[in-house]
Order: C-alpha cells, then structure tokens, then sequence
C-alpha cells in the first residue's frame, strides 16, 4: 500500500464532498473517491453500509479505520485510538476471506459522518 500511499499524499483538504446513493447519510472527501477508484470502492461501502450507522450511534465523533492486509486475507479495525501499532478503544473488528488490495496497512479517519484520508484531516 506504499504506492498508493504515495498518491494520496496529494490530497489536503477537499473541494467538495461526495456520497453513495445506497448510504447517503456518510460523506467522503476526494482522497476517499480517488481510492475508491482505485481498487477500494468495497471498502467504502463496507464502511457506508455496515458500520456508519453504528459509528454515528456509538457517538465518540471520531474513528480510526484501520485496514490491514496479508496475502489475499485482511482485517478491517474500526477504534477511538492508536498507540504505535497497538489499536485502541475498538468500536468494530471484521475478518475479510478473500481480498486483492495490496499487503499492508491502511488507514482512514471518520469524522462526524465524513470518511477522509489522514492526509486531509
């Protein structure tokens, strides 16, 4: 993910925010939409449609959304906090089967409703 890293370094802030018509309630900025673009449009929903809500209910206000990728396999963490690589405070944790994002880590924040990239927070 060191790649695409790379490529959404470019993204501050957003010039306009964006949302799907099946979870219209969260919004994400341009750096989300390039990912999702970008081999991670499954991601976005699994957030939109499967935690949002609960993310919203939980009511902390911020979130952390961690995905780690290992060969095909991944684990999406949803937490309040991360203290080096220890994921605190966790709100959602998620096994994936089968995925064909790169190895790695990503890492995405969540605002009051907004799903964005660390580089845009």
């Amino acid at each position: 993910m060191d790649a695409m890293k790379a490529d959404t370094d470019q993204f501050y802030g957003t010039e306009g925010y964006h949302f799907n018509p099946l979870y219209k309630s969260m919004n994400y900025t341009d750096g989300i939409q390039f990912i999702g673009a970008h081999g991670f449009g499954w991601l976005i929903d699994e957030i939109g449609i499967n935690h949002h809500a609960r993310m919203v209910e939980d009511g902390a206000g911020f979130y952390i959304v961690v995905l780690d990728v290992k060969d095909t396999r991944a684990k999406l963490t949803i937490c309040v906090d991360i203290d080096g690589a220890n994921l605190q405070d966790v709100l959602v944790e998620k096994e994936i089967d089968h995925t064909d994002a790169p190895e790695g880590r990503l890492t995405l924040y969540w605002q009051n409703g907004v799903l964005f990239l660390p580089s845009e927070y």
